[in-house]
This record gives C-alpha cells, structure tokens and sequence, in this order.
C-alpha cells in the first residue's frame, strides 16, 4: 500500500502532412498564392538540416487542420474560389475564433491529442469513460493485472488548508472546552479520516495477499494463463474503487473541449477536476488558439468564453 499523485503525459498528437495538403489544394485548383499560405513550400535549408521527411511537417499545429476542414465546407481558401464568397477572414486565429464563437464543432474532431494518464482511481475513470464519445479508451484491466501492493491517491480534500492550519493554532489559545473543540476541529477530521484510508487499504492489501496464498499454486508461474486470469478477476472484487489505475486517453479537440468546460469547473468531483486541469493547461499551450478562449472565474476555476463548440 502507498500513496500516489495522479500524472498526466502528452504521448501523441494530430500532425499535419503538408506535402499531401498541397496536393489535395492543388487538384481544388487554388491560386499559387493560396497554396503558399496554407501550404507553404519545403525551405530547402530546412530539408539540408533536418531531412526531407521532418522539413515536410511545416505546420505542426492542429489549428491547421481545423482551418483546412472549415474552409472546405464553404470552399472558402480564397475570395472566387466558390463564387458565393466574395471576402473570407485572412487571419488564422480571427478565423478559429469565428469557429468557436459560431458552433461549427464538427470541424474540432479531426484532430486528436492521445494522453497517458496514471495514478488515477477507479472513481476517476468512472467520471472521465463518461465521455466516451470523441474519446478512444484503453484502460489498464484489473482482471488481468494483479495487485500486491495496492496503491491510492489520498484526496486534496483532506489535505490541510491554510484555515485549516490556522483553526488549530487558534486552540492552543483557548483552553474552554478544548476536547469538544478539537474533535470538532477540521484538521483533526482529516487526520482521523487519512488514517481511516490508510487502514482500509492495508486491510484490503492483506486480504488480497490472503486469497494468493490460498490460491498460490492456481497462481504459480507454471499455471496457465487462463486460470491466473480467472483467479486475478474473482480477486479484484475485493480492492476499493479508490485503487490507482491509469490508461489511455485519446480524444478529439471538440471532445476534450466538452471535457474541460464540465469537469474544470467547480462543481466537478475532486480528482477529475485536478486531472482536467492539467490537461486543459497542456491544450492550453499546444493549442493556444482553440483553447485561447479559456479563463479563469473570480473564484480560479477554468471557464471558455465559448461554450458547447
């Protein structure tokens, strides 16, 4: 049994193929002035330094995408292109803003940022497979995995505050019914309360330990495959849904949008919200254009001006 904090890591990303979208642009008949904005020609000193392969890769911004997609839907790359616009936004960022501002969501899926996310409980990926859709999941399987020491993340919530510290002190100078004060004392609650984590954890690590030992040689190394499997599934009923687990996390702009705007805010439960935090802070700077339009309230809780893209 020990503690853990829950991680988050940025494992892959959408990245533009710029030779093919000066293709595709090229058979949409778009003016050479055109192609040079929205795929701009390999600089070949870039091709002597890094090769040709990675000198391809000039726009590397999932913004990208999201203009590519939207401008296809009205053919709108140039004014007469499509005889219907006669004047388009010039400006990348006024252009996604517009997006944003307007709905047009669909065009937010084609690009994708896939997460490593662990030491997160069983309570969290309950909350997060919650929106599954623009996610893909794959999360590590307990009735496969087995557990001999049981690791958890202990909640921010019972974590001393700085009122918290400030209330006891304030005990220490008043003696009046000192015991009945501190038991109802916050800092004490929390105590108590860790302490009551940790003892359920252990009991259930032991307990686990147990039904090894009962079922070591179903267990031992020359068993099969199939009966571990069973067995681990059978003994996984017995760990708190507290237990650190983790996975991966893949999802679409408009999808990890959606996920930021509900579980940043303060009404989320404790853990998905420090994990939505941190993933929306990493979108926050890979993306600073789709997700610019995020900020903090008066009470420090992210919020977008633009809601439910």
């Amino acid at each position: 049994m020990h503690n853990v904090e829950p991680k988050i890591y940025l494992i892959s990303k959408s990245i533009p193929k710029n030779e093919n979208i000066f293709d595709w642009l090229s058979d949409l008949k778009l003016s050479d002035e055109a192609l040079d904005k929205y795929a701009p020609t390999i600089d070949q000193s870039r091709v002597d330094t890094l090769g040709e392969e990675k000198a391809s890769f000039n726009n590397t911004s999932g913004e990208v995408v999201v203009e590519l997609a939207g401008r296809r839907c009205y053919m709108s790359f140039e004014p007469g292109l499509n005889k219907n616009v006669t004047k388009i936004r010039e400006d990348i960022k006024g252009y996604i803003d517009n997006i944003l501002k307007s709905g047009h969501g669909s065009v937010l899926e084609h690009v994708y940022f896939t997460f490593a996310i662990e030491n997160v409980s069983r309570v969290f990926t309950g909350e997060m497979n919650r929106h599954r859709a623009g996610m893909a999941i794959s999360e590590g399987s307990m009735r496969y995995i087995r557990f001999d020491d049981i690791p958890f993340w202990m909640p921010n919530s019972l974590i001393d505050t700085d009122e918290d510290i400030k209330e006891m002190e304030n005990l220490e100078f008043n003696i009046q019914n000192r015991e009945g004060k501190i038991n109802a004392c916050t800092s004490i609650k929390k105590m108590k309360s860790q302490e009551l984590f940790r003892k359920a954890f252990l009991q259930a690590e032991e307990n686990y330990k147990e039904l090894c030992e009962i079922w070591k040689n179903e267990l031992s190394e020359t068993s099969t495959f199939k009966m571990k499997k069973h067995l681990t599934s059978m003994m996984r009923r017995i760990i708190p849904m507290g237990v650190a687990t983790g996975g991966i996390w893949t999802g679409n702009i408009r999808a990890l949008r959606h996920i930021c705007e509900m579980r940043c805010s303060e009404a989320a439960e404790e853990e998905i919200l420090l994990v939505a935090n941190q993933i929306l802070e990493i979108m926050m700077t890979e993306e600073p254009t789709l997700f610019g339009d995020f900020g903090k309230d008066e009470k420090g809780f992210y919020q977008p001006k633009h809601h439910k893209v």
